[in-house]
């Protein structure tokens, strides 16, 4: 019974029937474990700051499922942060999504047969069709459309990212493809009983709109995808799944035109005789008596959604001739423009209207931080933080003076200092990137030092120093790309490489292992190539460790780059200068090993002290990295000790 519920629950701790607090735990999926000793730093340590979870008086870590939080409040979460209108709006939309998912795949069954589709149908309509799946979908409907057309008129501008443009300009087309379609489908079934199957859809459309449905369906899917991007986003984690969201994003739309045109063409050949048609018009009730009705009802959606539209423009207008008339406040910018701008806009709007660089991830929703400014002088003359406002503020730790562009609207003259530095460094667009804006990453970090450089370097000319050290990073830097790496930054006669942005730390460990190899062999073959000027073989220290680390544009405008800030950085800088004495060439922690699943049979792990962590850490010295035996477990069963990553905003 023990082993049994251990296996369900992935528990590392026997839970007897005594242990009521702990099977309790387990019930509901806490882990035990205990702490790996390479990350038993001081609570306070980001090597080992475990967000979630609790020290159990056994020694056990226990750890609380990831999508149990800490604090009890569900939406602080970065996910669904904003008022309570982006969140009615972020709700309906999901709603929608997972609709028209499923007609996509109901209408994909069409490359299967006519019968799958039909019995897909019957299930997808059992609960769409329902009274509760009605209530739920027409009130998803119009209140996604609703909100959106009220943001839509509460804008001071459109000046906006273009992927926004695009959302607003989709979601407003899509309506008049949309409503159509329900008159022909639901209201046609409700008004004149007509079994509005598959069958009578597929043969409705493909003989009078193929090129229209199948729009509407590319329209909605797409819409849908890029809210779900620029919303998912805001989650390091979403690095690691977006490859896979991005095929079933592709497949899904492809099988669904595919299904439609194959279920479309089978129904028109099985009707093609006036005898299938009139027994199939019988079996389905077809509307023949109500053709005008049918075309009037849709004509008023039509009138009603353009004279809605109408009214949007008219506002919008009225609004820009208002604000032209109305007193206007001067905003400076600490380190840019100063501008006049009306009362009304927010700060973010204000920038925007006037091409002023303003970060901002979120897209003005309150949920990121990016958009945050000091305010500098007219601190008083700003309206209190709304919630939305004052959980995102607090869930970073902001100052008093600190406020959110998309949020507050200046009446009066300001002056305000943008936190997170926008624009471009280096020719690429840094504005609107999550990772460039700062996130937490569990990376692997090697540090590489080439031993004896000073001394080597004695006596040579300045040419002769630079072509050794240039030939010497290219083998090395080969070899730390052929292992999925990249070098963060060159110190002198040394380097620093991180493993494991792409990949996730587990298959980032065995990387930067392989990788040691791999720079071991390469230093032998430059020593080779180079024996004649060097005189003796080139000598190395490396040090790897893996931990939670900041990874971010830092720097200031042009020099600004990515980079990472951290303990991890610190501990794998400690480890190489270990290796000087008993001299090594290699020292990883046990962390590297446990993430990476790594067979240490036969290594004697040996705790030490490292400067900058409180406890000792566990490592494994290895003399030449050539002859270590890289045999890698299926799965680590090791985990970070951060149980999931989270957005950091840098400060």
């Amino acid at each position: 019974m023990r082993n049994k519920f251990n296996r369900a629950h992935e528990c590392g701790l026997n839970c007897r029937p005594q242990q009521s607090a702990n099977r309790q735990l387990c019930k509901v999926g806490v882990r035990f474990r205990r702490k790996p000793d390479a990350l038993l730093a001081a609570p306070g340590s980001p090597v080992y700051s475990p967000p979630q979870g609790l020290d159990h008086p056994s020694g056990w870590h226990v750890q609380f499922p990831r999508w149990l939080p800490e604090s009890g409040d569900w939406l602080m979460h970065v996910l669904v942060r904003g008022g309570w209108q982006q969140r009615l709006r972020l709700g309906a939309g999901l709603i929608l999504f997972a609709f028209a998912a499923l007609h996509f795949i109901n209408t994909g069954l069409g490359l299967v047969s006519l019968s799958a589709v039909e019995t897909f149908d019957a299930w997808r309509t059992s609960v769409t069709r329902s009274l509760p799946g009605t209530c739920v979908l027409g009130a998803a409907l119009f209140v996604h459309i609703g909100l959106a057309v009220y943001k839509l008129v509460g804008r001071s501008t459109l000046r906006l990212p273009r992927w926004e443009l695009f959302q607003i300009a989709t979601g407003l087309a899509i309506p008049l493809l949309l409503f159509p379609h329900i008159v022909n489908t639901r209201v046609s079934a409700t008004l004149f009983g007509v079994h509005d199957t598959y069958p009578y859809e597929l043969l409705r459309l493909w003989q009078d709109s193929p090129l229209s449905q199948s729009f509407l369906l590319l329209l909605v899917w797409i819409h849908g995808c890029v809210g779900l991007h620029f919303w998912l986003r805001l989650t390091p984690s979403y690095r690691t799944f977006a490859p896979i969201l991005l095929v079933l994003a592709t497949l899904v739309p492809a099988a669904g035109i595919a299904g439609f045109a194959a279920g479309g063409a089978e129904v028109v050949s099985a009707n093609t005789s006036p005898q299938a048609f009139a027994a199939f018009k019988a079996s389905v009730n077809w509307p023949s008596d109500h053709v005008d009705a049918l075309q009037r009802y849709r004509e008023w959606t039509w009138y009603g959604y353009g004279t809605l539209l109408g009214l949007v423009v008219v506002i919008l207008l009225t609004r820009t001739f208002l604000q032209s008339r109305h007193p206007r406040i001067p905003i400076a910018y600490v380190g840019g423009p100063q501008v006049t701008a009306p009362v009304g806009p927010t700060l973010l709007e204000v920038s925007r209207a006037y091409g002023v660089p303003h970060a901002c991830v979120c897209g003005g929703r309150a949920r990121c931080s990016t958009c945050r400014v000091q305010v500098v002088e007219g601190l008083e003359t700003l309206a209190p933080p709304s919630p939305a406002e004052r959980d995102t503020l607090a869930s970073i730790k902001a100052s008093p003076d600190t406020r959110l562009a998309c949020q507050i609207r200046v009446v009066n003259r300001a002056s305000v200092l943008r936190i997170v530095t926008p624009g471009r460094v280096n020719g690429v667009d840094r504005g609107g990137a999550v990772g460039r804006q700062g996130e937490e990453r569990t990376l692997a970090v090697l540090f590489f030092d080439l031993r004896g450089f000073t001394r080597m370097s004695n006596g040579r000319l300045p040419y002769d120093v630079v072509f050794i050290l240039n030939h010497l990073f290219a083998a090395v830097g080969d070899a730390i790309e052929a292992e999925g790496g990249w070098i963060d930054k060159y110190m002198g006669d040394g380097l620093m490489a991180l493993f494991g942005r792409e990949t996730g730390p587990h298959v980032g460990s065995q990387q930067a292992l392989r990788a040691c190899r791999r720079i071991d062999e390469a230093v032998e073959r430059v020593s080779g190539e180079l024996k004649s000027e060097l005189g003796e073989p080139l000598a190395i220290g490396m040090g790897l460790h893996v931990g939670p680390l900041v990874l971010g544009e830092i720097g200031h405008r042009e020099s600004a780059r990515i980079t990472v800030i951290g303990d991890a950085v610190n501990t794998a800088s400690r480890l190489e200068a270990l290796t000087k004495s008993p001299a090594c060439q290699l020292i990883f922690s046990s962390a590297v090993a446990e993430l990476s699943g790594l067979d240490v049979t036969g290594l004697a792990p040996e705790r030490v002290e490292v400067r900058g962590v409180r406890e000792p850490i566990s490592i494994y010295r290895i003399r030449s990295a050539r002859d270590l035996d890289l045999k890698f477990a299926r799965k680590s069963t090791f985990q970070p000790a951060h149980p999931e990553p989270v957005s950091i905003n840098p400060l």
